[in-house]
């Protein structure tokens, strides 16, 4: 019994509903494999974790010690409902005072006692009982905010952090408004500088290009600091700092700071024009020449570059500094020189060039402008992780679980949160994860939101199992994302592709968290779902960076490319071109059934996008969007999801450049078919 308790206070799941819909029991082995996975550090060996004394020890301190407090931790309520729970012992009347403190510095008090509040739950440690209160504070109309919190009375003082949260994520007054955009990878653009990958001013030339033709957002690939030790491990989705910018982003010649410096040509003269990005040769380049410019920064910045600066540096804090040191740390020997300045420098001017895109895209008109995307966590040894160890689940890793696609289970080979740890540092690193990701954007992608809720972990060790689910506080992490996003004004998305729980999309509706949904992926056995059947609270995608560019798709040059690098048994790839010939008649039938639209098994694939767009965009999505790669009838992927040195990912520069594509007549027609189906009016040009 005892060891059952500790399982459900360390949040290992029991049991979930799998991609099939069929409920699968965790076996009792993997679950306890888990729980000696989360908790080896508190014990010598992993087999510790499972005797007695450890055992009640960590669910005293997990159960029964926030009920001999009177308030402690992280509160937090809704704006039009708000109240607290508040813990006494039984069978005597308390007296209390509550004093809570705005981030404004305002203060508001109240007085209460124990016989005047209903009693909401009970719990008895040894031979005494302790009750818990529910303490309404509506009377007080607290605004919506972060509070510190403090509870006077006979017992003591003790404080909390309490979180007024409107429980509902930002929407612009014409939510219902369709819109559509494009999605892209920026390092994949094809740049208008010389540094090879893609950067903030190829953004900005493409915000302006798309705002023209009538756009409504631009979704990009997470930004997020890569390891500065590793410049060939280039997933944007296996970060090392979700909280900064990857530095490579940069475009040099646009600091304003960069001037005569004769240097810059010879660096960027080093990089070649090829279809694959040479990431150690572009960090090598781009971070020498950023090094040229801080020292020029150093020596000449204005009065007023120099106040922005500073000012900079005191709203990052000491987060920054810590990223800086780790920066520093880990760089390479060129860069050791230039002190932790240098990397706190780059990220100031990243910042102001992100920030330069999305203001030009509001200027525009765009109504939503840039969408940031939220990986799912940082990888092991990284800054984020080290900056804050007692945060993570060190002998665990993220992934999923077995599946007919990945009989093994999949590893992302990210480093798990601890859920204990988020509630005892009162959440301190998902507010700045948040708030820095919602910085300078309309929108924020939480990439695997059911990572609100839960997240598959397997231990690192196999003697201990396969792995279980873990649970997360999801309550408290949506009233702080939805109070984030109410904060920046900035809408929520949240990708919930793959094994969904069952209550997730309610409680992401009720949050005004809208869903994301895949053309690929809308379907069942019998075809493509109608238009009308879109969520209307959604993001439909017809494709993103896991699956097939739509010409490999109706072309099968992604299966060809499957089988050349040998990824799936021969009986594998047979039954994959089946299932893709009968997916492509699928299609066929549902563009004449719900687009009057004739094409046969031999058309062209560009004419099939073209078609599949115009169907797909008047359909009920409140947001559209397409990859920027199939403007240009791109065959090769960025990413082949299970591949690492068989493919390589995240290195694909887009067939196009900007000039090339504002002359193709695909990519207009494409651009118009969305701009007429979405809103009826023709391109602003």
């Amino acid at each position: 019994m005892s060891l059952d308790k500790l399982l459900y206070l360390q949040g290992v799941g029991a049991e979930f509903i799998d991609c099939d819909g069929q409920h699968v029991h965790i076996s009792w082995q993997d679950r306890l494999g888990i729980l000696q996975s989360m908790c080896r550090d508190r014990v010598n060996t992993p087999q510790q974790v499972l005797e007695d004394p450890f055992v009640s020890r960590r669910i005293e301190e997990l159960d029964a010690r926030q009920w001999t407090l009177p308030i402690s931790g992280f509160i937090h309520g809704v704006t039009d409902n708000c109240g607290i729970s508040v813990y006494f012992p039984a069978g005597i009347a308390y007296q209390f005072e509550l004093q809570f403190i705005s981030e404004q510095q305002t203060i508001t008090g109240l007085a209460a006692s124990t016989v005047e509040l209903s009693v909401t739950g009970d719990y008895r440690i040894a031979d005494r009982g302790y009750l818990r209160y529910w303490l309404p504070l509506q009377a007080l109309q607290l605004v919506s905010g972060y509070y510190q919190l403090s509870l006077q009375c006979e017992l003591g003082e003790f404080t909390a952090t309490l979180l007024v949260s409107e429980g509902r994520a930002y929407l612009p007054a014409n939510a219902q408004q369709k819109h559509w955009g494009v999605s892209m990878q920026l390092y994949a653009l094809r740049s208008s500088g010389k540094w090879q990958i893609g950067d903030f001013i190829d953004l900005y030339e493409y915000t302006q290009w798309l705002a023209s033709k009538g756009a409504g957002f631009i979704l990009l690939n997470p930004l997020h600091a890569l390891s500065i030790d590793k410049p060939d491990y280039p997933s944007p989705y296996s970060p090392s700092d979700r909280r900064y910018i990857n530095p490579l982003y940069i475009r040099p010649e646009s600091i304003e700071e960069a001037k005569d410096i004769p240097e810059l040509s010879a660096l960027s003269a080093q990089l070649s024009d090829g279809n694959w990005l040479d990431y150690p040769a572009i960090f090598s380049a781009k971070y020498q020449a950023l090094r040229l410019i801080y020292q020029q920064f150093l020596e000449q910045a204005s009065e007023q570059r120099n106040m922005q600066w500073q000012a900079y540096l005191q709203r990052e804090g000491a987060a920054l500094e810590a990223f800086c040191a780790y920066e520093l740390q880990h760089a390479p020997d060129y860069l050791q020189d230039a002190g932790s300045g240098f990397f706190a420098w780059c990220q100031f001017v990243a910042d102001e060039q992100l920030a330069a895109c999305q203001a030009l895209a509001k200027g525009q008109g765009m109504p939503i402008g840039l969408v940031r995307d939220l990986a799912v966590g940082a990888i092991p040894g990284s800054s984020e992780v080290s900056r804050n160890p007692a945060a993570f689940l060190h002998h665990c890793s993220v992934g999923a679980p077995p599946d007919p696609f990945a009989p093994q289970g999949q590893d992302w080979g990210l480093v798990p949160p601890d859920p204990i740890a988020m509630r005892q540092q009162g959440f301190k690193g998902f507010i700045g994860l948040v708030r820095a990701n919602l910085r300078h954007c309309g929108a924020l992608r939480i990439d695997h939101v059911m990572a609100l809720l839960r997240l598959w972990c397997s231990p690192l060790d196999k003697a201990f199992g396969q792995g279980a689910y873990i649970y997360y506080p999801l309550d408290t992490l949506l009233a702080i994302l939805t109070h984030e996003s109410q904060r920046a004004k900035a809408m929520v998305i949240g990708e919930d592709l793959g094994v969904v729980p069952p209550e997730m999309p309610t409680r992401l509706a009720d949050a005004q968290i809208l869903s994301n949904q895949l053309f690929y992926f809308n379907r069942d056995a019998h075809g493509f779902f109608a238009p009308e059947a879109q969520k209307v609270f959604s993001q439909f995608m017809l494709a993103n960076h896991d699956v097939p560019t739509w010409s490999a798709w109706w072309q099968e040059a992604d299966l060809d490319i499957r089988e050349k690098l040998t990824l799936d048994p021969p009986a594998q790839q047979q039954k994959a071109r089946s299932e893709r010939r009968q997916h492509k008649q699928q299609l066929l039938d549902w563009l004449a059934y719900h687009g009057n639209i004739a094409l046969s098994m031999q058309a062209d694939s560009r004419e099939v996008l073209l078609a599949v767009t115009r169907v797909s965009a008047g359909g009920t999505a409140t947001l559209l969007s397409l990859a920027l790669s199939d403007l240009s009838g791109q065959i090769e992927p960025v990413n082949i999801p299970g591949t690492w040195k068989e493919y390589p990912n995240w290195r694909r520069r887009d067939d196009c450049s900007l000039a090339q594509l504002q002359q193709h007549p695909f990519a207009n027609d494409m651009l118009e078919t969305l701009q007429q189906a979405r809103t009826g009016r023709p391109s602003n040009e």
